[in-house]
C-alpha cells in the first residue's frame, strides 16, 4: 500500500511540474505567435525567430521534467 501512495504522489508531482512548464509556455507561445504574425506581415521576418526559440525552450523544459521523472522513478524502483 505504501508504494501505491508513493506512485500517486510521484504522478501528482509530475503533473504539477508539467502543468507549470507547459501552461506558462503555451500561453506565451500563443501570444507571441499572434504578435509575430502581425510583425511578419509588416516585413519584420525575424519576429518568427522569437516564437521558434520559445517553442524550443518549452520543449527543453518538458524534456527536463520527463527526464527528472524517469530518473526519480528508476531510483525509487531500484531502491537508490
Amino acid at each position: 500500500m505504501q508504494w501505491q501512495l508513493a506512485v500517486a504522489e510521484q504522478r501528482l508531482r509530475f503533473s504539477r511540474d508539467l502543468h507549470d512548464v507547459m501552461g506558462r509556455n503555451l500561453s506565451a507561445i500563443a501570444v507571441k505567435n499572434q504578435l509575430a504574425g502581425e510583425l511578419v506581415r509588416r516585413g519584420r521576418l525575424e519576429a518568427a525567430d522569437d516564437v521558434r526559440r520559445l517553442a524550443e525552450d518549452s520543449l527543453r523544459g518538458v524534456r527536463e521534467v520527463v527526464r527528472g521523472h524517469r530518473n526519480t522513478g528508476c531510483a525509487q524502483r531500484t531502491g537508490g
